[in-house]
């Protein structure tokens, strides 16, 4: 780890507590405090080193520790609780980026199983019952096996399709309620008949046989004057 270049300097402090000093001392005095700062507790050979000789007024400023090595008390004190202060925002910071990578981890998961679920329904078959029903949706149609193709006749008539999955088994269910019953020609009358504005959502027009009804649909497409004038010719 990199050495801390900095302390806190109180000015209004030191100026204080170097009153009496000279300005050759006041010199000294902070030199040995940088060194104290950047080599940690000194010899007392650094000491004299720096004084030139014993200076009670300097030496007075440090103690020992329980090595013999010299120190300032004050400055030791900055030392700490600036290490302590930049360790606490660094384990924050490392904290804050572990939680945010478990979050993105777990969002990318999720998005990646999104996806993939996505893909499995986009490339389904629809042209294959097989595909598109699941086990439990063949249970309920009774597979219709050979009639497979009547069911997609009949989808491919009703322009009014949203749900296709549930319009499949909802015809395979009609298909196999009214078996015997050719129910194309059926669809095809109701829709050619009506707007396509009035048909009813084609789960409901399967599941209640309104292809069944249909002739008594209420709503009819409007004949077009071409139409009515054909009619007339025709009479």
């Amino acid at each position: 780890m990199a050495k801390d270049p900095a302390f806190l300097f109180y000015s209004s402090d030191f100026i204080t507590g170097t009153d009496l000093m000279s300005y050759d001392q006041i010199g000294k005095y902070i030199k040995l405090l940088c060194l104290q700062h950047q080599k940690g507790h000194l010899k007392e050979k650094v000491m004299l080193q720096i004084c030139g000789e014993y200076d009670e007024e300097i030496f007075e400023k440090f103690v020992k520790d329980e090595q013999g090595l010299f120190y300032n008390e004050r400055l030791q004190e900055e030392i700490d609780k600036r290490k302590s202060f930049c360790e606490s925002r660094r384990n924050n910071r490392l904290g804050k980026t572990k939680e945010k990578q478990v979050k993105n981890t777990s969002n990318s998961y999720a998005g990646r199983m999104e996806n993939e679920n996505e893909d499995v329904i986009v490339n389904k078959d629809i042209n294959t019952l097989n595909t598109i029903f699941s086990d439990a949706d063949k249970t309920e149609t009774q597979e219709i096996t050979p009639e497979d193709k009547v069911v997609r006749d009949i989808f491919d008539a009703y322009p009014k399709v949203s749900d296709q999955k549930q319009t499949l088994i909802e015809i395979a269910r009609a298909v196999n309620r009214h078996k015997g019953t050719d129910i194309l020609p059926l669809v095809k009358r109701v829709v050619g008949s009506t707007e396509i504005r009035f048909l009813p959502k084609p789960v409901n027009f399967f599941r209640d046989d309104e292809f069944l009804t249909g002739a008594n649909m209420v709503r009819k497409r409007p004949k077009y004057l071409s139409e009515k004038l054909a009619e007339e010719r025709n009479k």
